[in-house]
């Protein structure tokens, strides 16, 4: 997630530093009409897309960590089972079935 802030915390730093907003104030505020509606929509046209910048980097982020940890269920899963037949049948029988497995 780290590296999905580190992104858009950048991209919003290059957008308001950049020199976005001193243009928006020297270019577009003095041939704005001066109501609520027109400065809404000169500020939300050339607004960052917080949803590309952030939400598709962290929905990919987010992907990527439920596989890993389906991945390590699937493991330590498996490790469960291994224990639980030891438990179960005890190492000797366990042998005796992987002999007689070995000869079918």
């Amino acid at each position: 997630m780290t590296r999905v802030f580190d992104r858009a915390r950048a991209y919003l730093r290059g957008y308001l530093e950049g020199g976005y907003v001193d243009s928006f104030f020297r270019n577009d505020v003095p041939r704005l009409e001066l109501s609520e509606d027109a400065i809404y929509h000169a500020l939300y046209r050339s607004a960052p897309d917080l949803d590309h910048e952030i939400g598709e980097p962290l929905e990919k982020a987010a992907v990527e960590t439920l596989h890993a940890i389906a991945a390590r269920l699937d493991h330590w899963s498996a490790v469960a089972d291994v224990q639980a037949f030891d438990l179960d049948v005890g190492i000797s029988r366990a042998l005796e079935l992987a002999a007689a497995r070995l000869r079918d």
